[in-house]
């Protein structure tokens, strides 16, 4: 007979969050049970005391802010983004450090501030729009997930 409570899992066994019902609230200790790969068996147990489970529940894995955006809505950031950089890199104007930290501001995200705007925008939207899906996708896995007494 198991003691066992189980608080969520997946129907791939990747992952079981279990508790062991014969400890106290206060000495509640949660276990999660992990298989490092689909293909090996190897798994592992670890314990974690509630009061850590309580602080990690609280803590967003990211903050998903492109998950949820429209086509329109990246588009309109990426405009408002290139034109708020190209606005700041101007007004900087003589200061050359200032230059160069918003010139450097967002060009991993839009390239070279001397580019075209449109270029750059272009750029803005193909990186939103692969955080997007990355974002999309972390969340359809999740709520893939079993959550026991939800």
């Amino acid at each position: 007979m198991s003691t066992r409570i189980s608080k969520a899992y997946d129907s791939g066994h990747l992952f079981h969050l279990f508790q062991d019902i014969g400890d106290e609230d206060d000495e509640a200790t949660m276990y999660l049970k992990i298989r490092h790969c689909d293909s090996c068996g190897n798994e592992q147990t670890l314990a974690i005391p509630a009061a850590v489970w309580e602080a990690i529940r609280q803590v967003p894995s990211s903050k998903f802010e492109y998950a949820h955006l429209s086509d329109q809505e990246i588009l309109d950031l990426a405009v408002a983004e290139v034109s708020e950089r190209l606005q700041k890199i101007e007004a900087a104007g003589d200061d050359e450090k200032l230059r160069a930290l918003n010139r450097l501001f967002a060009s991993a995200v839009y390239g070279d501030d001397e580019r075209p705007p449109g270029e750059q925008v272009a750029d803005g939207i193909q990186w939103m729009t692969e955080r997007r899906a990355i974002q999309q996708a972390v969340l359809s896995k999740a709520a893939s997930y079993h959550i026991v007494g939800r």
